[in-house]
């Protein structure tokens, strides 16, 4: 692995970190204020945005690859993927609120929490620039 592709897989491994921390802080706050079936709803939509952390992490080590021989190449799976990380929450959400009949406010939530991970990965790697 290059040390531009091992980098990408460590800054991808803290924002799962943070994302599960995050999820388990959705849970634990839906618990104590709606019960288990909030709790469980809100651990959804935490596990909807690490889902799809976990296919942008797949995405960009292949793209990473593909940079050397073709950059093109490269770009071309970053924005499939980026649609595909958009039409799998869709269907995720559609399968959680349809199926499994889950709470959507407490989804949401969970699924907000989780997506702030970016932001905190995003500014611990400007404080590190600084």
């Amino acid at each position: 692995m290059n040390p531009t592709t091992e980098a990408l897989a460590r800054k991808n491994r803290t924002l799962l970190r943070y994302q599960v921390l995050l999820t388990a802080l959705a849970v634990l706050i839906w618990w104590l204020l709606r019960g288990s079936d909030a709790a469980i709803a809100a651990g959804y939509g935490g596990a909807v945005t690490i889902i799809a952390t976990l296919l942008l992490g797949w995405r960009m080590l292949r793209a990473g690859r593909e940079t050397r021989l073709d950059p093109r190449k490269s770009m071309q799976i970053l924005y499939v993927g980026a649609a595909g990380r958009f039409l799998l929450t869709v269907a995720l959400f559609a399968f959680g609120i349809g199926y499994f009949k889950l709470d959507p406010p407490a989804m949401i939530v969970g699924f907000m929490l989780a997506q702030l991970a970016y932001i905190f990965v995003g500014l611990g790697t400007q404080r590190a620039s600084d």
